[in-house]
């Protein structure tokens, strides 16, 4: 039985190591998803952010983010990976449904229909006229 594959999202944070070798770590996570025939869909490029709070004492890191497709057995594999991940402060592996993950992660609106509301007697009449009722 073949599996579909799944929209994933993880976000991570980075140790403020020289920039340069920040990237590196983001494109060492990109391509762990990759090797294990995750498809990317979008990309939040590693950006410095300040913490709220330290972690592993650090007070910065860089944040980004990667929203992509895997099947689910490919999965554990890509954790395990992570783990071992020197540069990674944190990350959050999660299902994502691509509108949220778009607005939420990744800061892009979704776009809202344009007009007026209906209300629901104009739209029953409007179906009306389309299934020739």
């Amino acid at each position: 039985m073949l599996l579909e594959p799944t929209l994933y999202e993880i976000t991570y944070l980075l140790k403020t190591v020289p920039e340069e070798e920040g990237e590196l770590s983001a494109e060492r996570i990109k391509k762990q998803i990759e090797d294990r025939k995750g498809i990317i869909l979008e990309e939040l490029r590693a950006h410095k952010i300040r913490l709220s709070y330290p972690i592993k004492k650090q007070t910065e890191a860089f944040h980004g983010a990667f929203k992509f497709m895997m099947k689910t057995e490919e999965l554990e594999a890509l954790k395990e990976s992570l783990a071992k991940e020197q540069n990674i402060l944190r990350y959050i592996l999660a299902h994502a449904k691509l509108r949220e993950a778009r607005r939420h992660a990744f800061g892009t609106k979704t776009k809202e229909p344009r007009g007026a509301s209906a209300d629901v007697a104009t739209i029953d009449k409007k179906l009306d006229e389309l299934l020739g009722k």
